[in-house]
């Protein structure tokens, strides 16, 4: 008998045992939803089971919001000392691709995943050319807009997007493993993600902008911390 519960084990024994690089590919998977083992990160576990990757859930972080105080264009990086700063900017940097997950909330995002979008200010040029892939949930309405919010990250960042985004359709907890369709695009997503990483990657595996990639004139970053 199909169950959300055992199909959510067997996706987290795949997701266990490719949770790293494939092809040299680093993808980052950030899952804004407050529910633990929901239908955003479900769809997150599909991925990463096609192309690798590490999930970070910002509901187990903590991080303060961007206060605006621009402190960050003195110091070259966010001057709060945080999960944002120790934990997630780093991996974010050093990833080829990031996939934004979220629950549909009031026709936008979650308020932990904006939240972390505005803290990002401070990386601004730092993301450039890497691949961004979006993925909201919720029920009937509502996914246009957050997943502009998703796409205006993206663009904002100088990131290239791989697509248009998946959307599924669930409301109750595991209600997404009947939306087949939602299964398939995330897998349709991961393969793109694979031939963008591979378009903008050179032989070594370096991005073609990245300061130590051959031939590259690298370009302003900010630091990390």
């Amino acid at each position: 008998m199909l169950t959300w519960q055992n199909m959510y084990t067997e996706m987290n024994i795949m997701v266990m045992g490719n949770r790293r690089k494939v092809n040299g590919m680093r993808v980052l998977c950030i899952c804004g939803s407050p529910r633990s083992k929901g239908n955003t990160e479900y769809l997150l576990k599909v991925l990463v089971s096609e192309v690798g990757g590490e999930i970070i859930r910002l509901a187990d972080c903590h991080f303060a919001h961007c206060t605006a105080c621009w402190s960050c264009r003195d110091a070259g990086r966010c001057v709060f000392n945080d999960d944002m700063t120790t934990h997630i900017v780093p991996r974010l940097l050093a990833s080829d691709a990031v996939v934004l997950g979220s629950p549909i909330f009031f026709n936008n995002v979650t308020a932990d995943m904006k939240a972390f979008m505005d803290r990002t200010w401070c990386l601004r040029g730092a993301l450039r050319n890497k691949i961004g892939g979006g993925i909201v949930v919720g029920r009937r309405y509502g996914a246009e807009s957050a997943m502009s919010a998703v796409n205006s990250f993206f663009l904002k960042h100088d990131m290239i997007a791989a697509n248009r985004g998946v959307t599924g359709l669930a409301f109750d907890k595991g209600e997404i493993v009947h939306d087949t369709e939602a299964i398939s695009a995330t897998r349709s997503l991961a393969r793109r993600i694979k031939e963008l990483v591979a378009l903008t990657c050179g032989n070594d595996g370096l991005r073609r902008d990245s300061p130590g990639a051959s031939g590259s004139g690298g370009g302003d970053r900010m630091r990390a911390g």
